[in-house]
């Protein structure tokens, strides 16, 4: 047993020394975004565990990040250098807006923006096409994104808790869409051809969690 712990622990300090100098950049402006955003937690964000939980050995590079709950007001211009990002959450802070570098982050796979306060999403979000999970919930939008509907790849969209009045029939079209959440939205009506598919991809009972007035 004390063989095995220490090469495991020989095995992580070899990982983490051997980190290239893209990994310690990208440490170093995971910092500024934290900063940028007045974010809490800081101390939080060791270099460990950055390595531990999102590091790509082969490519030397941040794959996932957290930045849940840390009470940020913005999110820096910085986040667009992450390129090799494919997990980003950013659930539970304040945020109004987001930069339009965040479409710079084209490798994302999996991104969770829920419990902010967004009234839109920028154009360049588009770019995001390799996306297979999107939660917005909880935020102020009024529609959703037309862009989204051109995503190929999502699978898991969730959009409850938001302002949205109506659905664009085109989403039926989205060809691996299986899980779409609507709760607690304002959609009172919607055309008949598309009824059946909300049925199916929402749960027949989807109008009854509405919020009509």
């Amino acid at each position: 047993m004390k063989k095995f712990l220490f090469l495991s622990a020989l095995s992580f300090f070899v990982l983490f020394s051997g980190c290239s100098n893209s990994l310690e950049k990208e440490y170093a402006i995971v910092k500024e975004i934290m900063i940028e955003g007045n974010a809490n937690r800081m101390d939080e964000l060791l270099p460990q565990k950055i390595a531990i939980s999102g590091f790509d050995e082969a490519k030397n590079h941040i794959v996932e990040l957290d930045l849940a709950e840390r009470d940020l007001t913005s999110l820096s211009q910085k986040i667009g250098e992450l390129k090799y990002l494919k997990r980003l959450e950013i659930d539970g802070n304040k945020l109004t807006s987001l930069p339009d570098q965040i479409g710079s982050l084209i490798n994302l796979e999996y991104f969770t923006l829920t419990r902010n306060a967004l009234t839109s999403l920028p154009a360049c979000f588009g770019n995001l096409n390799k996306l297979k999970t999107l939660y917005i919930s909880n935020n102020q939008l009024s529609e959703i994104p037309r862009f989204i509907l051109s995503f190929t790849d999502l699978e898991d969209l969730s959009v409850g808790g938001n302002q949205i009045k109506s659905i664009d029939p085109q989403i039926v079209n989205m060809p691996k869409l299986t899980n779409l959440d609507l709760d607690s939205n304002q959609i009172c009506s919607v055309s008949k051809e598309i009824e059946p598919w909300l049925c199916e991809h929402s749960g027949s009972n989807w109008k009854e969690r509405q919020q009509c007035k």
